[in-house]
């Protein structure tokens, strides 16, 4: 099993029933960032 212990961000689309579309992927900025989880303003 791999573990690299990096934040990612992934956005789907899955609004075509079972199919689901990457939309991007990237890792978040922690300038931007709180806890990678919640969003700086």
């Amino acid at each position: 099993m791999l573990n690299f212990d990096i934040p990612l961000h992934i956005v789907v689309d899955y609004s075509w029933g079972k199919e689901i579309d990457i939309v991007t992927v990237y890792i978040p900025d922690s300038s931007e960032w709180i806890n990678f989880q919640i969003r700086k303003r």
